[in-house]
């Protein structure tokens, strides 16, 4: 099958429920109602569901945070000499570059391979999407569901 470059996508945000309404059942019958009900309300019918569970409290390995920690400081030394304050000298011919995955923590992208670690999934969340028939998209750690077979 060839992707699709004109996708309808739904990204939840989150799921919240008034008090009597906040159960297991009700939310997989909102989750699995939810194209019909964009396409009542909205007249559009998304061809993908997808949502992103956040996850629990979970610290960084060592590893992420010393790249993290190098990437501010090659982006603050970076940034005194565009605005040429003074800054502390570094021997001639030393050049600092911010590897690929320090750019993508700097502007806040996604970094490839690395999601949060399998002991922050919220187990609860997960079960749910995974009973109203949403899947992992490999190892990303976001849900989706194709809702465009539903449709006919």
């Amino acid at each position: 099958m060839a992707f699709d470059p004109y996708l309808d996508i739904f990204c939840i945000d989150t799921i919240e429920m008034c008090n009597g309404f906040d159960n297991y059942e009700t939310k997989i019958r909102v989750l699995n109602s939810l194209p019909m009900f964009l396409l009542k309300a909205y007249h559009t019918f998304p061809d993908i569901i997808a949502d992103r569970p956040k996850p629990l409290p979970y610290e960084k390995s060592i590893h992420q945070k010393v790249k993290e920690g190098m990437a501010r400081e090659i982006i603050n030394d970076y940034m005194n000499k565009v605005l040429d304050e003074p800054t502390q000298k570094t021997p001639d011919g030393v050049k600092l570059v911010l590897d690929e995955d320090q750019q993508n923590y700097l502007l806040g992208r996604r970094i490839k391979g690395e999601g949060y670690p399998e002991s922050a999934k919220d187990n609860t969340a997960w079960e749910l999407y995974h009973a109203a028939g949403f899947k992992e998209h490999l190892n990303t750690r976001v849900l989706f569901k194709v809702c465009r077979d539903n449709y006919d």
